[in-house]
């Protein structure tokens, strides 16, 4: 999981402040620790005199990064996730992990730290270290997690079925009551008579390959597999989704691999980690109990022990089908909102993807696009959206009054994350013929949180062929200055959010006003959504911005029934 976004940075003088009100209370601090402007700990010392630790036994080790600290094993965060937070300048909030101290004492700590900016506009982390001793191990639910239990030991592990298991469970459930994140315990049931070990041994295999380093397996039986998938979504549909294409991965997987007429019967059980239940044994026993609803069923492969949930899952499966069917059916259409300046004359639009579903109608994006995000779909309808945008910036050009138009496509993080994105923007605009001046690529914040370097990569390549970039939804993610600073962007584009009440509420006009200001020093162009009233858009005009876009000029459209 990542850590929750600070969003101020310290100097020394609040520092300690900190430390005591917003991070941890004074007197749980054990341990100040620093690092330098490469995320390197430079320093670690004890916080108190008399502590309960000898003093060179520090949790963290001089000289090394962070995310590199060989004595730590992570519990709710990943080392990747560590390091991309530093680049990005977010602060660290009540990381949890288990220190391997140098008397062999297994400990856990909780580290906190500040994005703190020092002279010349560098940042560094500095804060403070919560050390729990042995006993309260224990009663933070962490344990020791060994991966699978060895093939060649059946038999010896037979005593100790669901003990390990049990473990990792205990550990999600501290994990969501600490931090609100959702784990699911996943149940694998291959129905062969006799039980078939080279059956077994190929599914803990493909499991075991799917699996991330937080999560465990185990073998539960003979023909039995238990898995806790560790902080899979905030919310219980998300976390039963991705559980349940694990689980169909798998399935799929064992029947594509059988031989002839010899297809497994697999199926598997979901529950997820979350209250009311407070106890592993119960979540495990879930998981199995769903796994004997699958034997009822004629398709679901798999099951959710919440009947409710499952409803819900199931009401999104069928609506990820029905996903598939509509790209190859071509039943999305482009609406387009106009754009204008401060003359009020238009000068371009915003690509906006609708479902003209054959019986529903049209299907609101609210709808459909968090499950085609969730599912992966959302790669395939950004390729769809961006092609058809360069086919309309072609006939725009042909047009003597829209030829200098252009068309803003918003980017989901995760069709910019895909390797080919740049290939492919380049190639839908050589296929189309579309000037890349008149096309813009709106990116979210989230974009920039992992993979910075890698962003800019692509951007910059993209920026020179003609293409212009613009930061969506600003002010309501991480809006890093550091990065905002370093990124090829033309334009801020400044969320609806703010503009709602901004001729009536001081924070929101203050908010606008500095957005613009900063836009302004950076060089980089503004354009307000959610306009509706002649009031937010007089204020936005006499504030500096120059691009304005919403109701009061025209709602999304088919082009057919713009002028």
């Amino acid at each position: 999981m990542h850590p929750q976004p600070f969003t101020r940075h310290l100097d020394g003088s609040q520092r300690a402040a900190s430390l005591e009100a917003d991070v941890l209370p004074r007197s749980a601090v054990d341990w100040l620790w620093k690092s330098d402007n490469q995320g390197v700990v430079i320093q670690c010392l004890q916080a108190t005199d008399g502590g309960m630790l000898d003093p060179l036994e520090a949790p963290l080790s001089v000289g090394s990064p962070l995310w590199g600290q060989t004595q730590i094993d992570w519990f709710n965060i990943l080392p990747e996730s560590i390091q991309a937070g530093f680049l990005a300048q977010q602060p660290l909030r009540n990381v949890v992990a288990s220190w391997s101290s140098g008397s062999d004492t297994r400990l856990c700590v909780v580290i906190n730290g500040d994005v703190v900016e020092t002279t010349g506009g560098s940042f560094h982390w500095e804060g403070g270290i919560s050390v729990s001793p042995p006993a309260s191990l224990t009663a933070l639910q962490l344990h020791p997690h060994p991966s699978t239990t060895p093939l060649g030991h059946r038999e010896a592990a037979s005593s100790m079925v669901g003990r390990t298991i049990t473990n990792r469970i205990e550990d999600a459930l501290t994990l969501g009551q600490r931090f609100q994140r959702h784990s699911a315990v996943l149940v694998v049931k291959l129905h062969a008579s006799p039980p078939d070990p080279a059956l077994l041994d190929k599914a803990v295999m493909l499991l075991e390959t799917a699996l991330r380093p937080e999560d465990v397996m185990e073998i539960l039986g003979p023909d039995e597999i238990g898995a806790v998938l560790l902080d899979l979504g905030d919310t219980p549909l998300a976390t039963a989704a991705a559980a349940r294409l694990m689980a169909m991965r798998l399935i799929t997987a064992l029947n594509s691999s059988a031989a002839g007429d010899s297809q497994p019967d697999c199926t598997a059980g979901l529950a997820l980690v979350a209250p009311p239940v407070t106890h592993a044994a119960n979540v495990l026993k879930q998981a199995r109990d769903a796994v004997v609803h699958t034997r009822w069923q004629i398709a679901p492969h798999v099951w959710v022990s919440d009947p409710n949930l499952h409803r819900d899952l199931t009401s999104r499966v069928v609506l990820e089908s029905e996903l598939q069917h509509a790209l190859k059916a071509d039943e999305f259409v482009l609406h387009y909102q106009p754009v204008v300046n401060v003359q009020g004359e238009v000068v371009g639009a915003e690509a906006l993807i609708r479902w003209h579903h054959p019986q529903r109608g049209m299907v609101s994006p609210a709808h459909f696009i968090p499950a085609a995000e969730e599912s992966g779909l959302i790669v395939q309808l950004g390729r769809w959206v961006l092609r058809n945008a360069c086919k309309q910036l072609a006939q725009w050009a042909r047009i003597p009054y829209k030829a200098n138009w252009t068309i803003a496509v918003n980017v989901s993080a995760k069709q910019f994350a895909q390797a080919s994105f740049v290939d492919e923007v380049l190639g839908a605009l050589s296929e189309t013929g579309a000037n890349p001046r008149r096309l813009k690529l709106e990116l979210t914040e989230s974009v920039m949180v992992t993979k910075v370097e890698e962003a800019i990569t692509k951007m910059t390549v993209l920026q020179e062929q003609g293409l212009k970039f613009s930061l969506d939804d600003f002010g309501t993610g991480y809006s890093s200055l550091s990065y905002l600073k370093r990124l090829p962007l033309q334009q801020l584009k400044i969320d609806q959010s703010f503009v709602r009440d901004i001729h009536k509420d001081p924070n929101d006009a203050a908010i606008v006003k500095t957005i613009l200001a900063l836009a302004h020093s950076l060089e980089l162009s503004v354009i307000a959504e959610g306009v509706e009233t002649t009031e937010q858009e007089l204020f936005l005009i006499s504030a500096g911005c120059r691009f304005m876009q919403g109701y009061l000029y025209g709602k999304p459209a088919p082009i057919e029934q713009w002028p």
